[in-house]
């Protein structure tokens, strides 16, 4: 077995150490690097056994040089890897390259005219000089000159060589040439700076001059002798400069990561400092603030010394249902809302962006507050019209309906009963004539008052007609509860209303029903509501009657105000 096996082991763990780099990395050279080892590999390999007969052994010598020369191709390709057009361009090179080297080989087992090897080397040379004019970038231009004179050089010698002697040595010129132009790309890829750009270029030039002197010496000459025993040294150094070349890409990497970290940390400051809404930032463990901007400190009012002794949650006034209910005004909106409190005492509704962050070492929170208090005020103030009478204030009948539908399943779950109150104001209709109707609707906002009152915060009155009034009412233990509920209602009107310098005496009929007793469902409860008051009305008014009073034929109550 020709060579020592440790170099078949070694160049095995450099493929595997390549492999896992052009894995892992994003570089495209180190897939070519990856490649051309594999191929040296391969030539060391069938090189291993000693075969004895000749056209074995001259098959041996030209699958080993193809494979040599395939590798030191993959490298000259790798210095170009990030060009645009590389792979049509060795498409097209595939062209004039494969039958070149069909015919380099074939002089190893037949004469090939010299014509056609002329032909074959010409067409290499103009491709080399074609592909280093598309591919070798403009600022390269001290390697565009070596690459065209290298090219033109060997192309000469080539042809000289199959003038002189049919082209036996072709193989080891164009094998030359292309380690030669490998250096050359070797250092205007890595740099003049660059430890691995010098070893890997001196290893290329080396590795391209032991062909050479091995092409011009005899092979029984001492000093072909001698580069035998030396012969994969220049492989080595090329190899350990590939490898050196990856420590120096990391460490570039790392050193462009942390400029590109400043620099957006500088970025993210400027934006930080010089926006236009109030920003800060708090840890995520406690709430600490840990930095405020600009236009936190001028629209809050407090300093960044004062900031920085605060929580995030100091800023914030308002409870977590009122909160809500402004996420469900505005579904559109990012983030949530907020009452925040300026030094001041001023208040303002808030729109909260946020995101998590590490600042300074510490998991936090980034936060963005946007004022948005006059367009809450504006949505609230649309709402509060949608949902109650313009004339008194009064939720009106939309916003009943839904306080009834709570109110009775608040009820359900507390065991407890409801009334509902249907209430209307005796004899309007001569106010409103006698009067006129803005006395009339004065007398309206009075009654709404006065019946407001009586009623609990928890409940609901409101104004669902002209001078008709609904009342609900719940958490009752027993029916009888409904009508000590109606008594305090008619007893407010024992006063008579004063409308100027107008003393008018008025009085309200009531329909009462309850939940469940009644009925168990809103719309049924209202109708039974209204059918009492109509009864309240035709005995006489200024009373008020049950629905299951009605029901049972007793007729009405005793006016209970009279009680």
């Amino acid at each position: 077995m020709r060579g020592p096996v440790v170099d078949i082991v070694v160049l095995s763990l450099l493929i595997l150490f390549f492999g896992t780099q052009q894995y892992s990395r994003p570089q495209k050279y180190y897939r070519l690097w990856f490649i051309g080892w594999i191929f040296i590999l391969l030539s060391y390999a069938v090189w291993a056994p000693v075969l004895t007969a000749a056209p074995m052994e001259h098959l041996q010598e030209v699958v080993r040089y193809d494979l040599v020369l395939a590798g030191t191709l993959a490298f000259l390709l790798s210095f170009l890897a990030a060009r645009e057009g590389l792979w049509r361009g060795v498409a097209k090179g595939l062209l004039i390259g494969v039958p070149t080297v069909l015919a380099l080989d074939a002089v190893e087992f037949v004469a090939v005219p010299r014509t056609v090897l002329m032909i074959a080397v010409v067409g290499w040379g103009a491709y080399s000089l074609r592909a280093g004019y598309v591919l070798i970038p403009k600022q390269w231009r001290k390697a565009r000159v070596a690459i065209y004179t290298i090219s033109l050089v060997f192309g000469v010698v080539e042809l000289w060589s199959i003038w002189k002697s049919g082209g036996d040595e072709l193989f080891d010129w164009a094998l030359v040439e292309v380690v030669f132009c490998s250096a050359v790309l070797y250092m205007s890829i890595a740099g003049r700076r660059s430890v691995a750009a010098w070893m890997g270029t001196f290893g290329f030039l080396m590795w391209g001059m032991f062909y050479l002197i091995a092409t011009m010496l005899p092979e029984t000459s001492t000093t072909v002798k001698a580069l035998h025993t030396c012969w994969t040294l220049p492989k080595y150094f090329v190899a350990f400069s590939m490898i050196l070349k990856i420590f120096e890409d990391a460490t570039e990497e790392k050193v462009r990561m942390a400029e590109d970290y400043r620099q957006l940390y500088d970025d993210f400051r400027m934006m930080f400092e010089g926006h236009p809404n109030p920003m800060w930032v708090y840890a995520e463990e406690d709430g600490r603030i840990l930095a405020a901007n600009d236009s936190a400190v001028s629209c809050y009012g407090y300093t960044v010394e004062e900031f920085l002794r605060m929580k995030v949650e100091d800023l914030t006034v308002t409870s977590d249902a009122e909160a809500a209910l402004l996420e469900a005004l505005y579904q559109e909106a990012k983030g949530g809302f907020a009452r925040h409190q300026y030094k001041d005492g001023r208040k303002i509704w808030a729109n909260i962006s946020h995101s998590g962050i590490k600042f300074r070492g510490v998991d936090a929170c980034f936060q963005i507050a946007r004022d948005v208090t006059d367009r809450v005020e504006s949505t609230q103030l649309r709402m509060h019209q949608a949902n109650h009478d313009v004339l008194t204030g009064l939720p009106n009948r939309a916003l009943l309906a839904d306080r009834i539908q709570q109110c009775m399943k608040r009820c359900e779950r507390e065991g407890r009963k409801a009334t509902l109150l249907t209430i209307d104001v005796d004899h309007f209709k001569s106010i409103n004539d006698t009067y006129g109707h803005p006395t009339g609707d004065e007398c309206l906002k009075i009654v709404a008052a006065r019946l407001a009152s009586k009623i609990r915060q928890v409940d609901t009155i409101a104004r669902v007609g002209g001078e008709e009034f609904a009342a609900i009412v719940g958490g009752l233990h027993i029916a009888e509860d409904a009508q000590k509920v109606a008594q305090s209602l008619l007893s407010v009107f024992d006063e008579p209303v004063w409308l100027g310098d107008i003393d008018v005496s008025v009085t309200v009929s009531i329909g009462i029903a309850i939940y469940p007793d009644d009925a168990t469902e809103a719309g049924a409860l209202t109708r039974r509501s209204d059918e009492a008051l109509y009864a309240a009305k035709r005995g006489g008014r200024n009373q008020a009657v049950t629905w299951a009073s009605m029901a049972e034929g007793v007729g009405m109550v005793k006016e209970l105000g009279a009680a």
